[in-house]
């Protein structure tokens, strides 16, 4: 019997437990904390959510209906339709909203797409249910090379009875297919008109060794802004600073130096700022790993008055599985150590997470604060998921199925936006290949892999490392989060 990690049967159940009071005094002076009664769990700002997925037999998502519980049942709030041509392509995306004076759902907006014979995507359109009629808005159309390297993208506006030009983006490769420069124009007057420019460099392993970032001024591209990194003989990151042009000078602004342990594990990362033309200590994250590459603590210090000052830190404790079991969150105030939250997980026979029951610290004690419930089943093409809520810590999930052939589904969860990376190792560490190299908004994630490498050869039958890499963008102190797991393809 197989169960399937978010693919089929599950079902959250949103905030059980939650403070009546979110504005708790730093010095948790006396209060009252009690569990939301059923009333408070559907106020306006909490009501639960879920929505129900349908799969066809390629496991192709086809439905989603998404509900609110409201007067103790669910009800039909929107759904989204999807289609596919033969090559599992997706061709159209409609979205219906619910109307309670038609009692029905009524149409909202559709995207269409269109294929070449490469399965190229060559055109998007959006269009608006109006009038009882579909009214076009926009529509994206896109160019390929010969290597199926997309050069061009355009953009144009819906304007009365046609298509006006918005905005068009150009793409540069070099001979080994790696993108190397992208233009981007703005339509201004009847004609196009340079805006920036962004000129990516690789090294022989194809690692980002510099971003470039330019605009067009009089008539001329002039430097923005440039990053630059260095890596070990391991591929991993060591060093990266980033800089602005200035009066025809690039300055500093600042430095990231990464250090890694003897599994490629980032155990360090070290921020400096480039003020009054010299390097300042800024911030600083500590990791610490279990003997299975599991992340088991990291310590973030900031730098006051010439000395690493502690600010917060977590704990992360696993089950014999490799699951994360507990997260404990602490906070570094008048010199010691204090708890914030934590987090609990159960999970089933399958290594499905079947509970997540969160606490906070308040007046010495630990109370209540949130509990989810995750029910799975093995009903083919049924997928109940929760959307009420952002995930609240970062999470790679196992793959599914695993083992596989030829593909695999990975789910990750981001807490909030950031760079993401996840990428594919054999078991002596080789990158095979990358999967997600973006920014990424927060939420529950999926990427498939279809047992090939970068350069879209197959790979051969065996066991392979798949990891997540999360930086934090947004400056917000969550810093560098990384989890490595196991899938094996067999064939």
């Amino acid at each position: 019997m197989k169960f399937k990690r978010n693919i089929a049967g599950i079902l959250f159940i949103t905030t059980l437990f939650a403070q009546t009071d979110n504005s708790i005094d730093k010095d948790f002076n006396s209060r009252d904390i009690q569990p939301y009664s059923n009333s408070d769990i559907l106020s306006e700002t909490q009501i639960p959510q879920k929505v129900l997925k349908t799969y066809d037999e390629n496991w192709l998502l086809i439905e989603m209906v998404y509900q609110d519980w409201i007067d103790n049942g669910w009800v039909t709030s929107y759904k989204y339709s999807y289609t596919y041509d033969d090559n599992n392509n997706q061709i159209e995306s409609l979205r219906q909203d619910w109307n309670w004076n038609y009692n029905d759902l009524v149409n909202s907006f559709k995207r269409s797409y269109v294929y070449d014979d490469n399965n190229n995507q060559i055109e998007g359109l959006v269009q608006l249910w109006n009038n009882n009629d579909w009214v076009n808005y926009k529509k994206d159309t896109y160019t390929y090379d010969d290597n199926n390297n997309q050069i061009e993208v355009l953009k144009q506006n819906w304007n009365d009875s046609d298509y006006v030009n918005d905005s068009k983006y150009i793409y540069t490769y070099d001979d080994n297919n790696i993108w190397i420069d992208m233009i981007l124009q703005n339509w201004e007057y009847n004609h196009w008109v340079n805006y920036s420019k962004t000129s990516p460099r690789y090294d022989d392993n194809n690692n980002q060794i510099e971003w470039l970032d330019q605009y067009w001024v009089n008539s001329d591209w002039v430097n923005s802004s440039r990053h630059t990194a260095t890596y070990d003989e391991n591929n991993n990151r060591i060093v990266y600073l980033y800089q602005n042009w200035i009066d025809n000078v690039w300055m500093n602004y600042s430095n990231t130096t990464y250090t890694y342990d003897d599994n490629n594990n980032q155990i360090v990362r070290f921020v400096q700022n480039w003020i009054d033309n010299d390097w300042v200590n800024s911030y600083k994250y500590s990791y610490t790993y279990d003997d299975n590459n599991n992340w088991t603590e990291y310590l973030f210090q900031l730098w006051v008055d010439n000395d690493w000052v502690n600010s917060s830190k977590r704990f992360y404790v696993y089950d014999d599985n490799n699951n994360q079991i507990v997260r404990l969150n602490q906070n570094w105030i008048e010199n010691v150590w204090m708890n914030d939250s934590k987090y609990t997980y159960t999970y089933d026979d399958n290594n499905n997470r079947v509970e997540s029951f969160g606490q906070k610290w308040v007046n010495n004690n630990w109370v209540n604060d949130s509990k989810y419930y995750s029910l799975y089943e093995e009903i083919l093409g049924i997928d109940i998921s929760d959307i009420n809520s952002i995930p609240n810590h970062y999470n790679l999930s196992h793959p599914f199925p695993n083992p596989f052939n030829p593909t695999t589904t990975i789910q990750y969860e981001l807490p909030q936006r950031s760079d993401v990376q996840i990428t594919i190792y054999d078991l002596l560490g080789r990158k095979v290949t990358t999967l997600v190299n973006q920014t990424q908004g927060a939420g529950l994630k999926f990427v498939t892999w279809n047992a090939t490498n970068d350069h879209g050869k197959p790979v051969s039958t065996g066991v392979y490392l798949y990891q997540i890499r999360v930086y934090d963008p947004e400056g917000v102190g969550t810093g560098e989060f990384v989890q490595t797991k196991k899938m094996v393809l067999s064939k």
